[in-house]
């Protein structure tokens, strides 16, 4: 009887860095039969696994430096040196929509500045928020922002042109 060839490839990633990549290979006869079934577990936000180029190709993600410079903005209240990702993003103004997402962590755009927001994007577990048109971020909307870890970004752009720059750029969308 011949050889069977199936190949696996598993990776596994640590919150240091490291990859580990496991091979499991099985011969069939001399035919290059090879199945690769490639597993990739998207860790949480902060293990910064979208550092190896091996998962570029799978999902596109942005930096919170990233958006910064895409939608000419700047960082209102957080780590202005973030390397944060963003996996995907939802607008809305409307507060009771953000809060019947379905997603993790997903970069919030809004309109709407003011305290509803910051206390929309805790209860949600949005650990980024985009304020569009020009809207500010009061030092009270900074403070709460500060103790909950939630960035504030300001953008002089209307909501629309920065969902349009940030889905070009590849960002996706949660629906």
């Amino acid at each position: 009887m011949g050889s069977f060839s199936l190949q696996v490839i598993y990776y596994r990633i640590y919150s240091d860095f490291k990859l580990d990549k496991i091979s499991y290979d099985l011969s069939i006869s001399n035919k290059p039969v090879v199945f690769r079934l490639t597993i990739i577990f998207l860790l949480k936000e902060g293990s910064q696994f979208m550092r190896f180029p091996h998962y570029q190709k799978y999902l596109k993600v942005m930096t919170v430096k990233e958006i910064c410079n895409l939608l000419d903005a700047n960082i209102a209240c957080g780590n202005t040196g973030s390397e944060t990702i963003v996996h995907e993003a939802f607008a809305s103004d409307l507060m009771s929509d953000v809060l019947t997402l379905a997603s993790e962590n997903p970069l919030l755009i809004t309109g709407l500045s003011n305290l509803q927001t910051i206390r929309t994007a805790e209860m949600s577990e949005i650990k980024v928020v985009v304020f569009a048109r020009g809207k500010k971020v009061s030092e009270e909307m900074k403070n709460i922002a500060s103790e909950n870890q939630i960035l504030l970004i300001e953008t002089g752009f209307s909501v629309f042109k920065t969902c349009g720059i940030l889905y070009q750029a590849g960002l996706k969308p949660i629906y």
